[in-house]
């Protein structure tokens, strides 16, 4: 299935590319917007598209091989200045960040995203970073856990849900751990039944 860009005309305009411009693709993906960049932008200008997910690099290589105005960088978009400057790459036409997951992370079971496969619980983006959820899941303390989930799951039983990871560690899969929070839902739902999981 192709990959389709969100806000694809909305963001070409916003950009209003001008061939001959150097342009920024922080969030390389499925190369959506890389490619309505690169037909737009013309052979005199340059496109530089970061992902910090090796296999998505990889995936795209040979593609990028042939735009010899398309360079492909394995790094977080946090790093955009730091490589600009190191490069020295004036970017003159401007950048995108479509942020979020990627269905190519979510579809994938091994990367451990879905609790609709069971697989390892692991969420890296980039497969070569240190930490994995498993890590965190069962190594941070009871507080961190709950607040973590809080902040960053916007997850209102996050103390309920951070009590029931101690007490049944370890956890290593994606379908135990989606189990787990289900029941605190179960408990405190009084019959009524959830539409999104």
């Amino acid at each position: 299935m192709p990959h389709v860009p969100v806000l694809a005309e909305e963001i070409l305009s916003l950009l209003e590319i001008k061939p001959g411009s150097i342009y920024i693709d922080g969030t390389l993906g499925g190369a959506g917007h890389s490619k309505l960049i690169l037909e737009r932008l013309g052979s005199s200008g340059h496109l530089y598209s970061f992902d910090q997910d090796g296999e998505v690099i990889e995936r795209l290589k040979n593609e990028a091989k042939a735009h010899a105005n398309w360079t492909l960088v394995h790094d977080n978009f946090s790093e955009i200045y730091n490589y600009c400057r190191q490069q020295k790459i004036e970017i003159t036409g401007g950048i995108v960040l479509d942020l979020g997951l990627s269905s190519i992370q979510l579809d994938d079971p091994q990367r451990g995203f879905s609790f609709q496969h069971d697989s390892k619980l692991d969420m890296r983006l980039n497969p070569d970073a240190d930490l994995s959820a498993d890590e965190v899941v069962n190594s941070y303390a009871e507080k961190e856990l709950a607040d973590l989930i809080y902040k960053y799951g916007e997850e209102r039983r996050s103390r309920q849900i951070a009590a029931a990871i101690i007490k049944n560690r370890p956890i290593h899969s994606t379908l135990k751990l989606a189990e787990l929070i289900k029941t605190i839902y179960a408990r405190g739902s009084h019959g009524k039944t959830f539409r999104i999981h």
